[in-house]
């Protein structure tokens, strides 16, 4: 018996605890939200009924509220929608404008998310590429220092966009500046911050050298002794993990090929460079190691010790400004996705109406109050007419109120003229429901019964 008890109190406290994860679980996904409720997902594409305040709500809430858009298909015509934030829900609300009857209606929604860790990465990534770019341009002669400052900015911009093209990744950036698109393009607008920073000091340039030369110097004595150096085997795999991404071509006299290939390597996602500490110590132990079996001069071995020092260097270090200006960039920076989804705005289609007809019987010479059902005969119809579609339906119904208390009900059965969403106008014939009796002529005014809040999804039509 206890144990079974025991059963139940963990099958209950487990059950409790999956009902709460999924309760704090992220609702994600835009619905339409109408009579304070949220009445479907936006992808289904149903129809709201003509006069309902509507909205679009979506989830979730990111650092940045969405743009949202409606473009009129027919028109082409588009509308920015006032977006606004709902903390309490993790989510944003659009409200939508008031919109015709059977308008098909795209929805258009931008939204920014912001970079993680892999695209901040890729972003460094461009930045080394762009570095190395400009000093391949300056080392070729065609960024000359000497230029007139605001010249200069230029050419730097213009080198930068001739040799590092497109990339699809950065085109997917936008810049966000107090919720609104200063930038369509993250790449264009590093391009441009650059040719800004090298204006305020062309020497900054300079500083790669320090890089190239380091490698060059280096690389030389790597590759004539590791074949026969007796480092400890540690040391030796990561001096040969640095130097295997790096190609030959790398080390090739003329500055524009060397710095074409580390830009090859760079674009590969490899960057070696700053070389880690572990790598930098090895680098060291090897070099002392070629001076105690060798004739190396001692001014040789410094000059290879500092090249090691200078690879160590990371290049947020050596351009502090332009990193600090890149982390406000990313800052602001968010992966633009634009969601277009085609909305079926307009009105409700039914199959019928239910609807109360009062009208006078000449035959009788009395009023009499019906219940009726009209009936589209061609199948679903919006509930608005829109020229005929929608204006004719057929009429049955059933005597609720008017006449003695001694006269029998009686049978309607006719067509109801729709003249908009709400009146109507029904001319048909009546006769005596329990016998045989005459038919007699009657014509009236029908409203629609399906305005009430309980009926409102009667004869509704799935879209």
């Amino acid at each position: 018996m206890t144990g079974s008890r025991t059963l139940s109190v963990f099958i209950f406290f487990f059950v409790l605890g999956q009902s709460a994860i999924g309760q704090t679980g992220t609702k994600e996904g835009f619905w339409i939200v109408y009579q304070n409720k949220e009445q479907f997902r936006l992808e289904e594409a149903r129809r709201i009924p003509v006069g309902a305040t509507a909205s679009i709500r979506g989830y979730p809430l990111d650092k940045e509220i969405p743009h949202v858009f409606i473009r009129r298909p027919d028109s082409g015509t588009l509308q920015k929608l006032e977006v606004l934030a709902e903390p309490q829900n993790d989510s944003w609300i659009a409200p939508l404008p008031k919109l015709e009857p059977k308008v098909k209606t795209e929805v258009i929604v931008k939204r920014f998310r912001s970079l993680n860790h892999h695209d901040k990465k890729q972003i460094r990534g461009l930045i080394v590429r762009m570095l190395f770019t400009i000093y391949e341009g300056s080392s070729a002669g065609k960024i000359r220092s000497d230029t007139v400052a605001i010249r200069f900015a230029e050419i730097v911009e213009n080198y930068l966009r001739d040799h590092l093209p497109p990339d699809k990744t950065f085109a997917s950036y936008a810049i966000v500046t107090n919720a609104a698109v200063a930038g369509e393009d993250l790449r264009e607008e590093l391009i441009s911050r650059f040719g800004t920073y090298f204006m305020s000091d062309l020497g900054k340039i300079n500083v790669l050298a320090d890089y190239l030369d380091a490698i060059g110097e280096l690389h030389k004595e790597v590759i004539k002794h590791l074949g026969s150096a007796t480092l400890p085997p540690d040391h030796l795999n990561e001096i040969r993990s640095f130097w295997k991404p790096l190609p030959s071509a790398l080390f090739a006299p003329a500055a524009i090929e060397r710095i074409s290939a580390l830009n090859h390597a760079l674009t590969d996602s490899i960057l070696v460079l700053p070389i880690e500490s572990s790598v930098a110590a090895a680098h060291k132990a090897f070099i002392n190691n070629m001076f105690e079996s060798s004739t190396i001069v001692e001014t040789r071995k410094k000059r290879l010790l500092g090249s090691v020092d200078n690879l160590g260097k990371d290049l947020e270090e050596l351009f502090p400004d332009l990193f600090l200006e890149l982390r406000r960039v990313e800052a602001r920076t968010f992966s633009a996705e634009t969601i277009t989804l085609p909305f079926g705005m307009g009105d409700l289609e039914r199959y019928g109406t239910a609807d109360f007809v009062t009208g006078y019987i000449p035959g009788l010479g009395q009023p009499r109050g019906f219940l009726t059902f009209s009936f589209f005969p061609g199948g679903p119809e919006p509930r608005t007419p829109d020229g005929s579609s929608g204006r004719y339906a057929l009429a049955l119904g059933y005597s609720v109120v008017g006449g003695s208390k001694d006269d029998t009900p009686l049978f309607l059965g006719g067509l109801a003229i729709r003249s908009d969403r709400l009146i109507s106008y029904t001319i048909g014939v009546v006769s005596n429901v329990e016998e045989k009796g005459p038919w007699y002529f009657f014509v009236g005014i029908a409203g629609d019964l399906t305005g009430i809040p309980f009926l409102k999804d009667f004869f509704v039509a799935e879209p």
